[in-house]
């Protein structure tokens, strides 16, 4: 792994029965990833331990960021701006699949001041962002679309060396889409009873997702003072000065 390319790290979180699993991804030239580490949680893992494991692999490198200085950032500007010769962390995100029992884990990291993409895979068309719970709303035909064209045309690629590589592959494979009667698609995958799973390739989804997809910025709220606090206003009393 290079410390100069971008990573996410996407996890998937498993209902009792189910696995949850991670995938690691690194950001290529050519508009791809390469998935360097996938982590499949053994069934019965609590929530406490994944938000554990994900808050020690956050603290390690390439992940943990690089000091850089904000001279970069501006450009080269902070050589005449003094002020501006600070440096600054710049950690990789962490994505996180927030539907059905991933929304309490999303809180349990943001007690931790860590805080993560909150994603809510839903079945609809369009991607939203939802400002009062801070969350993506997220086809999941977009995540795993995206996902499936990009492995079928060589940009996304996952080590063969690595442990649960064919695991991936398998849940890969075992994807099968439908068309409802709203005219939306949905994707499933084959009984658990042959071994097929989602976990991972949620993960490797998620984290693509974030790297390439559409998310629409965050809209800021407008806030309506009550009369009496209208000298709090921005720019109230103006005009009483523009007079003198």
């Amino acid at each position: 792994m290079s410390k100069n390319n971008k990573y996410v790290l996407a996890v998937d979180l498993g209902q009792a029965q189910d696995f949850s699993g991670a995938a690691l991804l690194e950001q290529t030239e050519d508009q791809g990833a390469n998935i360097v580490n996938l982590k499949r949680f053994p069934i019965g893992t609590s929530y406490v331990d994944i938000v554990d494991w994900c808050e020690n692999i956050l603290q390690e490198p390439p992940l943990c960021g690089e000091h850089e200085p904000m001279a970069e950032r501006y450009g080269g500007m902070a050589t005449q701006e003094p002020h501006r010769l600070a440096w600054q962390v710049r950690p990789s995100p962490l994505v996180i699949d927030a539907t059905g029992v991933g929304a309490p884990v999303v809180d349990m990291f943001r007690r931790r001041k860590i805080y993560p993409v909150a994603v809510w895979l839903t079945s609809g068309s369009n991607v939203n962002y939802d400002e009062d719970m801070k969350r993506y709303l997220v086809p999941k035909s977009e995540v795993i679309c995206r996902l499936q064209v990009g492995v079928q045309n060589g940009k996304i690629l996952v080590a063969d060396e690595l442990q649960f590589a064919e695991a991936f592959k398998r849940e890969l494979q075992s994807m099968r889409y439908k068309i409802t009667d709203s005219k939306n698609i949905t994707f499933e995958h084959r009984s658990k009873d042959d071994g097929a799973h989602a976990d991972l390739v949620l993960a490797a989804c998620l984290g693509n997702w974030w790297l390439y997809g559409t998310k629409p910025a965050p809209t800021k709220k407008t806030v309506n003072l009550p009369p009496s606090l209208d000298r709090f206003r921005p720019g109230y009393g103006m005009h009483y000065r523009n007079r003198m």
